[in-house]
């Protein structure tokens, strides 16, 4: 028993790409074959296949750089194109490039044999042989078509993006212009159900035509509609996708059509697909978003992991919850200890800004995010609240253009403190502050030295850094200027009252053993490149990293560096490093431009609990760790969240940190190393809610606890 404890504790440190996942570049085309199977492609050249539903994917790159859309016609046989033609006769197993012509963004096939595509110049494609050669045809001015259909061997229909119509009655072999919608018309479908009834989409454009396209209806949809990608299941059921993370719906045709997703709620997406009236999917930017559904698109979950943006602050509480503020206006949020990062938007900005820092009370559930927004005329500075864990954020403050909120620390449930700098004059540095929950938000100092970064060791004493070095002994309530340092700052964190660190450009680091009365030099000639971040572990353990594919820890109070890629090293693109966040010396996380990874060296500390993502029909393994040997371990869930719970007699009076009411989903025995494992088969009709849970060993007034975690039972 000792024995295998030992060697698990000397288990080499392992560092864990948690997102983006599947990948993280922006996917082009989706197609759903079944309501398990479904096929995507992006725009840099991978192609992926999962057959359950989403929640898994085996990626492939092909020999070109851009797929833009696929058509299976059945799970064996498959094309998709982009720079180049692709086809599949074995389910995916192996593609051949039959063609090198031109950029297409749409194929489509009537059997296994006749098909079509089309894309720039002006250009359509057709093959008689299932895709081995191909002929082309030119249609009207050199403009991209967007999408083509074909209702049988000769009668076809393409659109382009400046809102032209035509039609083939020879099969493709020449086109006529039908229907001119308008230079701002960007058409991206066309689909018929018959000879005579069809539908053309794009933009917050649908035209309808009952008479073969003779003449076509404009048909209205919702304010702020518009879509890249529509697809039709029959004539009554249709979805279309598109900007800002807009998806609207219709079961009547379009005649009368009804918003799933408000623009603004996500990145633009870019296809669509359902394999029936219930189940769809949808790809899009934001790194590969992937949303699912199992009702019809009255709720969509996000199946991908992450959100594709470069991270550039991160907060964490425990080893199961964790937040990072990135660009694209957004939040990733985790409660599993980053087995599924999810992406949540600001709302109300634009898409186009970055959320600069994070960070959150112990309860998981009380924090802040600042950032700015990208907006023409100024980028203003802005500070967002959440009191959900991080579920939805709330605008609090926004300041004058071209003001950067850089930095955030939240004291307690009513009081933060946040740093900026505004570059217009008046120029200079500035510190806020708000004691009512972020209704309010108090400028505490204005045109000091530029800030990147703010810390607080407890409720009372912190710190901010950039151009220098201001401490705080009240609360944020007043500062004083502290150190004025060598170079500039861009992050500052301290383990305790005593030590701490700050880093800047060209590989500077200082330590403080004293609370920042006096700093010494702990930078190495090895470290030369701009450092970004900073982690205070304890007195003597802090990990620093910034610019490249590396990360640097020392044990030794910076006397020594030890140097850790988490990902891969790119000597020709290398990424960076703008966010860190440690439970101990061993256990954490890494956030950057190549996206969000995770260290661990065997279990983490202390008593914990992980597992992976959790859906419907799925086997999930409920790890504890921590525990005595041969301990009792019970494994409790709850429905209604987490919080202060209640105090069980039987645990001796441990306060539970899940929401009564609560049940047991079993028990076993810790092994030798302390681990008990708890195997649970969700059910295929499992409510999809969000379900929370703990582990507990009942040891009488010392009963003990792990962490809480949050996990969605997906579809």
């Amino acid at each position: 028993m000792f024995l295998a404890a030992a060697l698990f504790l000397a288990q080499a440190p392992t560092w864990e790409r948690q997102a983006p996942l599947p990948t993280g570049s922006h996917l082009t085309g989706v197609q759903m074959l079944s309501a398990d199977e479904v096929w995507a492609c992006s725009w840099t050249g991978e192609i992926m296949h999962s057959t359950d539903r989403g929640l898994s994917w085996q990626v492939r790159q092909l020999a070109t750089n851009d797929l833009q859309a696929l058509f299976f016609l059945d799970p064996q046989r498959g094309w998709t194109v982009g720079n180049g033609i692709f086809r599949t006769t074995d389910g995916g197993q192996t593609w051949t490039k039959t063609s090198e012509w031109g950029t297409l963004s749409d194929i489509w096939f009537l059997d296994a044999q006749r098909g079509w595509g089309c894309g720039n110049g002006g250009t359509t494609y057709r093959t008689s042989d299932g895709g081995l050669t191909w002929s082309y045809s030119t249609v009207g001015d050199i403009i991209t078509l967007s999408s083509i259909f074909f209702q049988g061997p000769l009668t076809g229909w393409t659109v382009n993006i400046d809102g032209q119509i035509y039609r083939t009655t020879d099969g493709g072999a020449s086109w006529q212009l039908n229907y001119s919608a308008g230079l701002l018309t960007n058409l991206t479908e066309v689909w018929f159900a018959d000879a005579l009834e069809g539908w053309v989409c794009g933009g917050q454009t649908v035209l309808h035509t009952v008479n073969g396209g003779a003449s076509w209806t404009p048909l209205a949809t919702p304010p702020g509609t518009w879509t890249h990608s529509t697809f039709f299941l029959d004539r009554f059921h249709s979805w279309g996708a598109g900007e800002y993370g807009n998806i609207v719906a219709t079961t009547d045709g379009w005649q009368t059509v009804t918003t799933q997703r408000q623009p603004g709620s996500g990145p633009r997406l870019w296809c669509i697909s359902f394999a029936d009236a219930q189940h769809g999917m949808v790809v899009g930017e934001g790194g590969g978003l992937i949303l699912y559904t199992a009702d019809g698109g009255a709720h969509w979950v996000q199946r991908s992991s992450g959100g594709g943006y470069e991270a550039l602050g991160m907060d964490t509480t425990d080893v199961a919850h964790a937040w990072i503020a990135s660009r694209g206006s957004g939040v990733l949020r985790s409660a599993d200890g980053g087995a599924r990062w999810e992406h949540v938007p600001v709302p109300g900005t634009s898409g186009y800004g970055a959320m600069s820092d994070v960070d959150f009370l112990s309860d998981q559930m009380t924090g802040w995010a600042v950032g700015h927004d990208s907006l023409f005329g100024g980028d203003p500075g802005l500070i967002a609240g959440s009191t959900d864990g991080g579920r939805s954020w709330t605008v609090q403050h926004l300041r004058q253009a071209d003001s950067y909120v850089e930095s955030v620390a939240a004291l307690d449930g009513n009081t933060a403190v946040a740093v900026g700098n505004q570059y217009f004059p008046p120029k200079g540095g500035f510190i806020l502050r708000t004691s009512d929950g972020g209704q309010s938000w108090t400028d505490i100092a204005t045109g000091i030295a530029f800030l990147e970064s703010v810390h607080f060791a407890d409720a009372t004493t912190g710190w901010a850094s950039g151009g220098k070095i201001y401490k705080t002994v009240n609360g944020g309530l007043s500062w004083t200027e502290q150190f004025a340092l060598p170079g500039y700052a861009s992050s500052i964190h301290f383990a305790g009252l005593q030590n701490g660190w700050v880093v800047g450009d060209f590989g500077m680091i200082l330590r403080s053993t004293d609370g920042g009365s006096s700093w010494v030099d702990r930078s190495s000639p090895a470290i030369t490149v701009n450092l970004g971040a900073v982690f205070a572990v304890d007195s003597n353990t802090a990990w620093v990293s910034g610019y490249g594919d590396y990360l640097w820890r020392t044990e030794d109070g910076g006397l020594s560096w030890q140097r850790e890629a988490p990902g891969p090293v790119d000597p020709v693109f290398p990424g960076s490093f703008s966010a860190l966040a440690f439970v101990d010396g061993d256990f954490g996380w890494a956030a950057g431009a190549k996206g969000v990874f995770r260290r661990s060296a065997g279990d983490p500390p202390g008593l914990a609990l992980l597992h992976g993502r959790v859906g419907r029909e799925l086997a999930v393994d409920l790890t504890a760790s921590g525990f005595g040997a041969g301990e009792a371990v019970y494994f409790l869930y709850s429905l209604a969240g987490i919080g202060a719970g209640p105090c069980p007699a039987q645990l001796g009076g441990l306060c539970l940190d899940l929401l009564a009411p609560l049940q047991v989903l079993g028990n076993r025995n810790a092994d030798g190393a302390g681990r008990a494992v708890l195997p649970v088969n969700v059910p295929a009709r499992a409510p999809l809610l969000e379900v929370h849970l703990q582990a507990v060993a009942a040891r009488g007034t010392q009963s003990v606890k792990t962490n809480s975690t949050s996990a969605l039972i997906e579809p």
